[in-house]
């Protein structure tokens, strides 16, 4: 029997390396985009988790301010009836400048005379902070304390 050998066209052996090549061209295509999908995948979930961490730390922050707000006002009543026993309360409406924030505060003060003591009295303190929005805070507190002619009392908060 005798063998032929059949050789092949050059073209041929190009278009098989090149196929070969294109092949492996097309994985490491396919590769690198799962990688790029995979990074992007992370870094949207780093950003959405520090915007997360930042309105936390501000609705924290509004929550002290809020605070300040209640207990400046309490002290203010007991301040206010020290100089006035007549004193009743007020309300301070602040803006967003007062407070140096894009929200409003309403601070109400409302003095309460115990019917059945005339000496004790009640300082009641509501704070609402940016009303009407979904962020809204509200802070209510009170005080009492005897504020007799011979006896005045340090206010105990509750």
């Amino acid at each position: 029997m005798k063998t032929v050998s059949i050789s092949m066209a050059p073209a041929d052996r190009v278009s098989r390396h090149a196929s070969r090549f294109t092949g492996r061209r097309g994985a490491m295509l396919i590769v690198t985009l799962v990688c790029l999908a995979i990074a992007s995948m992370l870094t949207f979930a780093i950003v959405r988790a520090a915007i997360q961490i930042q309105r936390q730390l501000l609705r924290e922050e509004e929550s002290v301010q809020v605070e300040w707000l209640a207990r400046g006002a309490l002290d203010r009543a007991w301040m206010r009836l020290e100089q006035n026993p007549d004193y009743t309360g007020e309300t301070w409406d602040l803006t967003a400048d007062d407070l140096a924030r894009d929200a409003t505060a309403l601070v109400a003060i409302e003095i309460v005379i115990d019917p059945a003591d005339t000496g004790t009295r009640e300082a009641r303190v509501t704070v609402d902070f940016a009303p009407n929005t979904p962020r809204a805070i509200r802070r209510m507190r009170s005080t009492r304390w005897n504020s007799t002619p011979e006896t005045t009392v340090t206010p105990k908060e509750s």
